[in-house]
């Protein structure tokens, strides 16, 4: 347990055994001034990201959530037992050609991994994908010719073909599917009602609505304020008004921060392109709606007064949104290494809306928070792969691997409505009440 930076030694107990960090290369490489105002040089995490992966994995059992004043009940990890080591590699500062997570980290904290003999490894971070000879695909091909089960997200760049990351087949690759559907309803002055994310629990009546791209302050970019950067709304034209932000660029949560900042009281979240639909828990009353809803409220800001409503839940009257689908954020296959012969994504898991632990400072000083991606997805795969060897702890990474993706179940499409290909969701959604009972494992070897 290495002590630094408001982590001590005594921080490690009977859950979490072993802390380490690997700061070298941030430090050499980023000026202090320039670091994340969260940041720390220790095992203790900033930004949050490390809290909720491993709390998604081994958070222990029984554990009440209440999130703005909404109760989720009590939550638990997949392996809630099991014990955690963190191996921290990432760290965050304010410019993208910088920070982030650092090859010679990576690398070190692997190999300190298989030393201190850690049975499963979580990586959820992306990687290459045209290669699976890079430095830290290779590393982890030691991981698993040492006995540990490696799970590795596959990234956020779906629909599109030919995104998905970690195209190894010593590792497993999870893709990310929507496992609850947390809904609103935008109802606009003609009567026109779609549904969306939201876990908006406050009702919104009928409201001026604005487009944000015309509601910029003088001299800002209308692209900027068509997504709603921080400072780029005019308070002038905002004021008490139901805002239309595009999806994009800068974090979902930062455009209404920015919304309610120039004195909007709700926001509508527009996807411009086929994407997931996340509930966030925003600064004002939301609802986050797709590309094709997204098309048909722009052309009525076109209108004459155009206004707005948020209900509560689904009240189109339509059919509820069918579970586990696919999310349409979660990169796809082909693979691009090896000439294309391996088959990734290995498997799908929950990854849209999760609710986990997250590092207060960094996450508007709450506890727990919603977050989407396949970084949430691949620790529900960890957590499992740690549950099961608690029941098989003989077994081999692959044949862990076996008996998920040949007892999974195909998920629904992003539309809810037809089977996602295989290129989406690998062999299916993971079956936790049927994987520990596979019958057949398909195994394979270092020399495989």
């Amino acid at each position: 347990c290495q002590p630094g930076d408001q982590w001590t030694a005594d921080n490690c107990n009977q859950k979490i055994v072993g802390a380490r960090y690997y700061p070298n290369a941030f430090i050499a490489n980023v000026p202090q001034n320039h670091w994340s105002p969260t940041e720390v040089i220790s095992a203790r995490d900033g930004g949050g990201h490390g809290t909720r992966t491993a709390s998604t994995a081994v958070g222990n059992n029984g554990v009440p959530m209440t999130v703005e004043g909404v109760n989720f009940g009590t939550g638990s990890g997949m392996a809630p037992a099991a014990k955690l080591a963190v191996y921290k590699v990432c760290f965050d500062d304010d410019d993208p050609n910088t920070g982030g997570c650092y090859t010679s980290s990576t690398l070190s904290a692997i190999d300190d991994a298989i030393s201190d003999g850690v049975d499963v490894l979580n990586f959820s971070i992306s990687g290459a994908t045209t290669t699976v000879v890079d430095a830290v695909e290779v590393a982890f091909e030691g991981a698993a010719e040492a006995g540990i089960f490696v799970a590795a997200s596959a990234g956020n760049s779906g629909p599109t073909a030919s995104t998905v990351a970690h195209n190894s087949p010593w590792l497993t690759t999870v893709a990310n599917s929507t496992h609850y559907a947390f809904e609103g309803t935008l109802v606009l002055g003609n009567g026109m009602k779609y549904k969306g994310a939201s876990v908006n629990r406050t009702p919104v009546g009928q409201t001026p609505m604005i487009d944000a791209a015309t509601a910029g302050l003088p001299g800002v970019d209308p692209l900027a304020a068509k997504r709603c950067y921080l400072n780029a709304l005019d308070p002038t034209k905002v004021s008490g008004k139901m805002v239309v932000c595009a999806r994009g660029v800068n974090a979902r949560v930062e455009k209404s921060a920015e919304v309610k900042r120039a004195g909007g009281v709700a926001m509508v979240l527009a996807n411009v392109s086929p994407n997931s639909l996340d509930a966030d828990f925003h600064s004002v009353p939301s609802v986050h709606i797709s590309d094709t809803d997204g098309a048909a409220v722009y052309s009525y800001l076109g209108t004459s007064n155009p206004t707005g409503a948020i209900e509560v839940g689904d009240t189109t009257g339509g059919t509820k949104t069918a579970v586990p689908q696919i999310s349409a954020s979660s990169s796809r296959g082909p693979a691009l290494a090896n000439g294309s012969d391996l088959l990734k994504p290995d498997i799908a898991a929950p990854g849209t809306a999760v609710l986990a632990a997250v590092a207060p400072p960094s996450n508007s000083n709450r506890n727990f928070d919603l977050y989407t991606g396949t970084s949430m997805a691949a620790p529900h795969i960890s957590g499992l792969a740690a549950l099961y060897l608690g029941v098989h702890p003989n077994w081999s990474p692959m044949a862990v691997k076996s008996a998920m993706m040949t007892t999974a179940y195909d998920l629904l499409g992003p539309d809810g409505t037809k089977l996602a290909d295989p290129f989406a969701q690998g062999a299916g959604h993971v079956n936790p009440t049927k994987f520990l009972n596979p019958g057949l494992l398909v195994l394979s070897g270092p020399a495989d």
